[in-house]
């Protein structure tokens, strides 16, 4: 008996034509749902033209997967993103330090708080300092007084951020694949930042990414604070360790 199964009258007359002109005899396929793995295996045994098609098929979804996943690695993509590596207030949150001053240079700072971010070239395409429509920006607002924003570390040679009255700019002159930038940012007040940047050829918006190691640099602040209350001098003096520029802290 000759039997064939298709999807469509088109395929099931190329089937016939087919058996037509390679004629054999094939039992038909008598299948439920009580069949076990036993019951499968031995069918497969005894229809070896079965496991062959079905070799076949899988070997076709195989190559079309591999071929879609090269065309994909192989895409071009132009991203930056950005990865909170910080953001404390001085002194953390629990530590109570009575008559705590704390000034910034000859400034007092009412509510001191730190932030590090790093940014970086997340794609596979170098991105110019030419492709930039709006370079990478932290929007603060205006409600935020920013005392400094510097470039701490990182592998382009950045200059160091741009500060304005609603944001902070950093342009990098060449960002190339896993590049990246990290900018310290010590402000006065509480802020929810935004980030923006907008490029050429840009694959999606910037987002944030999870670090995958962290460290808990907030119990540095911590540490830090705990001892300069412990301290038996008047004036208490510390400087804000992670800063290029170091300014001094008093603490009073």
């Amino acid at each position: 008996m000759r039997a064939c199964w298709a999807s469509s009258g088109n395929l099931s007359h190329a089937c016939d034509r087919w058996l037509t002109k390679h004629p054999c005899t094939l039992e038909p396929i008598n299948y439920h749902s009580a069949m076990g793995v036993n019951d499968v295996l031995t069918f497969a045994d005894s229809h070896p033209w079965v496991a062959t098609g079905a070799i076949a098929i899988c070997g076709i979804i195989v190559t079309v997967t591999v071929t879609i996943a090269i065309y994909n690695k192989n895409k071009r993509s132009k991203i930056i993103d950005y990865f909170i590596m910080e953001q404390v207030a001085i002194p953390p949150p629990g530590i109570t330090i009575d008559g705590l001053k704390v000034m910034f240079g000859d400034e007092k700072v009412d509510n001191p708080r730190v932030s590090m971010i790093m940014f970086a070239n997340t794609g596979n395409t170098s991105i110019l300092d030419t492709d930039y429509d709006v370079p990478i920006r932290v929007l603060h607002g205006a409600q935020v007084e920013v005392k400094y924003a510097v470039i701490v570390g990182g592998t382009t040679g950045c200059p160091d951020p741009v500060l304005s009255a609603e944001y902070i700019e950093i342009k990098p002159k060449l960002f190339n694949p896993g590049d990246f930038e990290v900018v310290q940012i010590l402000y006065d007040g509480q802020a929810e930042f935004d980030y923006r940047c907008r490029f050429k050829d840009q694959t999606r918006s910037m987002q944030q990414l999870e670090l995958t190691v962290r460290n808990a640099p907030s119990e540095f602040y911590k540490q830090m604070i705990e001892d300069i209350a412990e301290m038996p001098q008047p004036k208490k003096t510390i400087q804000v360790a992670m800063l290029k520029v170091r300014r001094t802290v008093f603490f009073e």
